[in-house]
């Protein structure tokens, strides 16, 4: 699919073509051979004035001096280097050109306009890279998973995790091994779609582990991986396959601190969970009401980005100290993690407090922060030695949290792992490397999703034809 050969390149609509056309100007026009391209361009529609059809020769013309110069072009736009390798150029920029000739005339001027032929040829080339089912199921997918959501699941789910807080966070009994719930499913069953819409009732932080690259598609369900931080686990685990404690905390210490920057300048608990949100969104921002604009149309992507740089910065630089001293064999998670932890749950505790009244109309108890880390098991996907293990890590990093959290005061931070696989359930077995995991108490799973959603879902149906619509099939 073109996601996983171009990863970093958007679809975008009629009006973000247009504006990304202007917006790209300024680096179109140090193109060396800018001003033959505007000459090209304006020849090729005098001759479509006069003709009434599109010249073959000049079409094709300006399609090898697309390609002479694609080395050039690929600076100002990285999509037009896809498009100069595709083999049918001339026929798609006949197909661009008769599109758009009627819109010229509203452009700012002639440069914008075939700025605009650019980055149209340039998505167009895109949509087509992946195959039509492809593209269709990604479409359909975000589409669905934005429907307004029916049922109770997330009211249940989050009184299920505080009453499981409750009862495991007091007395003198066994405890255990970590605090958190694993939500374990096939496919299709809603638990992703489930948890984002707790966001509306308690503070989530969001991060979804997959397939990457060639093996990752729409099959593998919506959202796809989060793939810069999973670039960040594979590439650390690859250097230091040992110190997956350290990867660990290193991560969520960045995703922490750059959360908690991100949150700060709003000054209001309002617009503090609405940045929240922005966050978690996978797809494009874009907001009609009067609520402040996010920094920047894919602030998810970016966001995490920046957290998975400043996570290899902050490993390398205690990895590359001294790997063997006795700080990285104690466990660096109290150490790391207490600063970004303490600072982030002052950001959180405002975003709790401007949910305080949805969740008592909604009548959940106060929840926790909810930590979702989707498909989990991904973290074992390149890790064929089954012994002490990113994941691993993961859980171990959650027993500590408990005691940052009792030390400082802070809101709860519950960590909630979903996957297809059975492997995301912890139970303490014979084989476990410490004889304290033994005597841990499992924790519950929750199993409830969708139980109830289909019969909810479906509305009452007037007549037999409706029953193949898109809305009740979907």
């Amino acid at each position: 699919m073109w996601s996983s050969v171009c990863p970093h390149i958007e679809l975008l609509d009629d009006n973000q073509i247009v504006l990304t056309a202007a917006a790209h100007l300024a680096q179109f026009r140090l193109v060396p051979s800018w001003h033959t391209f505007i000459e090209s361009h304006e020849c090729l529609c005098e001759s479509y004035k006069k003709q009434g059809s599109w010249d073959r020769c000049l079409l094709k013309k300006l399609a090898d001096h697309l390609t002479q110069e694609q080395d050039e072009l690929r600076y100002a736009m990285k999509a037009l280097l896809y498009v100069c390798r595709n083999g049918n150029i001339v026929g798609l920029l006949g197909s661009t050109y008769n599109d758009l000739f009627l819109r010229f005339p509203t452009f700012n001027s002639t440069e914008h306009a075939f700025a605009v032929v650019l980055v149209q040829i340039a998505q167009t080339n895109l949509k087509r890279m992946e195959p039509p089912e492809e593209f269709g199921s990604s479409r359909h997918l975000a589409h669905a998973f934005h429907r307004p959501y029916r049922g109770d699941a997330p009211n249940r789910f989050l009184t299920f995790v505080s009453r499981v807080k409750e009862d495991t966070s007091g007395g003198f009994g066994p405890k255990p091994w970590y605090y958190g719930t694993s939500i374990v499913q096939s496919s299709g069953a809603g638990k992703t779609r489930m948890v984002y819409e707790c966001q509306k009732l308690t503070p989530l932080l969001y991060v979804s582990f997959g397939k990457m690259g060639v093996e990752a598609n729409t099959s593998d369900g919506y959202p796809l991986a989060d793939q810069s931080v999973q670039s960040y686990f594979e590439n650390t685990h690859g250097d230091y396959p040992q110190q997956s404690d350290l990867q660990v905390a290193c991560f969520l210490a960045a995703w922490f601190t750059t959360l908690a920057q991100a949150l700060r300048p709003w000054q209001t608990d309002t617009k503090k969970y609405q940045h929240l949100c922005d966050l978690n969104r996978f797809e494009p921002v874009s907001r009609g009401d009067d609520l402040p604009e996010p920094l920047d149309r894919y602030p998810r992507k970016n966001h995490f980005k920046d957290i998975s740089d400043l996570a290899a910065s902050k490993f390398a630089a205690v990895a590359n100290t001294d790997p063997n001293n006795c700080f990285l064999l104690e466990g660096p998670f109290v150490k790391i993690l207490t600063k970004p932890l303490v600072d982030l749950n002052e950001q959180l505790t405002a975003v709790s407090r401007h949910l305080r009244s949805a969740q008592e109309e909604a009548g959940v108890p106060s929840p926790p922060v909810l930590v979702v880390f989707d498909e989990c098991i991904e973290m074992l996907a390149k890790q064929f030695n089954r012994g002490w293990h990113q994941f691993d890590s993961l859980r171990r990093a959650w027993k500590f949290f408990s005691l940052i959290e009792e030390q400082n005061h802070t809101l709860c931070f519950w960590l909630v792992l979903i996957s297809t696989s059975i492997e995301a359930i912890y139970v303490p077995a014979h084989f476990d490397p410490s004889s304290r995991m033994l005597s841990t108490l499992p924790m519950p799973t929750f199993v409830g999703v969708g139980v109830n959603l289909l019969a909810e879902e479906q509305c009452a149906l007037s007549c037999a034809s409706q029953a193949s619509s898109v809305d009740h099939l979907s």
